[in-house]
């Protein structure tokens, strides 16, 4: 699989209207999309989400809201792990970072960072983009 890059995501709106999906109050808008990225490769540090001028902003993106966090889903990851992956979003750095779910003993579910890379198919998130 190749290593997918900021390039990789597509921006759609929710409703597939610009008008509908758009919300106004003091100087901020509230925008409603999704992104789809494609399969492939996913580093350790993750993959940078698209600027403001692709979701429809003018001057800033200040963060995106997921609608489905968290968002846990099965995937490789690397030779040796195998298993579900889930997603931390890293606001100040606007990247999407996989990250490995394991079975801690005793204690339930337990997430820690991925060493390498992770194979993941393609994937579509709900989100709104916050900014102005």
């Amino acid at each position: 699989m190749a290593a997918l890059t900021s390039a990789n995501w597509t921006w759609a709106y929710k409703n597939t209207d610009r008008r509908t999906d758009t919300a106004l109050t003091d100087r901020i808008k509230y925008i409603s999309g999704k992104l789809t990225i494609v399969s492939g490769t996913w580093a350790a540090g993750g993959v940078v989400l698209p600027g403001y001028q692709t979701v429809g902003l003018v001057r800033r993106l200040d963060v995106y809201v997921f609608a489905q966090s968290p968002y846990t889903i099965s995937g490789s990851a690397g030779a040796q792990v195998s298993g579900p992956i889930t997603w931390q979003y890293l606001a100040t750095a606007n990247k999407l970072r996989p990250l490995r779910v394991i079975k801690a003993t005793g204690t339930g579910p337990g997430i820690v960072p991925l060493v390498t890379t992770a194979n993941v198919s393609a994937q579509t998130f709900y989100v709104q983009a916050v900014g102005w």
